[in-house]
């Protein structure tokens, strides 16, 4: 068994785990920002009742871009867990010795740095 090669396959997962934690965190944060959609529909309803029509419309575009934004982001959120699990099970088989020595994969996880680019 290659311990060295379980070592740094173990540290490089660590890494990417981490960097994924930090990006769903960022997308986590700008999803919390985008969440006052119902609010702001209720109070476009008011504008209505108020007739202030112009208010509401202006406020029902900003509620549509929130929308669209809110749909990109939980993709997104989506995507990153999905690499995260990923990411777990290859840090799981390293830590059980699983690591194909000579390719370094596919039970391998690749270098953190590699993937910043």
């Amino acid at each position: 068994m290659d311990y060295q090669l379980i070592g740094k396959t173990l540290e490089n997962a660590g890494k990417e785990i981490q960097k994924l934690n930090n990006k769903l965190d960022k997308i986590l944060e700008k999803l919390l920002e985008v969440e006052a959609i119902e609010e702001r529909k209720s109070e476009a309803v008011e504008h209505i009742q108020a007739n202030r029509i112009g208010d509401a419309i202006e406020l029902l575009k900003l509620v549509e871009k929130d929308q669209v934004k809110a749909e990109t982001l939980k993709t997104e959120e989506s995507e990153l867990r999905e690499q995260l699990e990923v990411a777990r099970e290859q840090a799981a088989q390293a830590a059980a010795g699983k690591v194909d020595t000579e390719t370094k994969g596919p039970h391998a996880v690749p270098d953190a740095e590699s993937d910043a680019a």
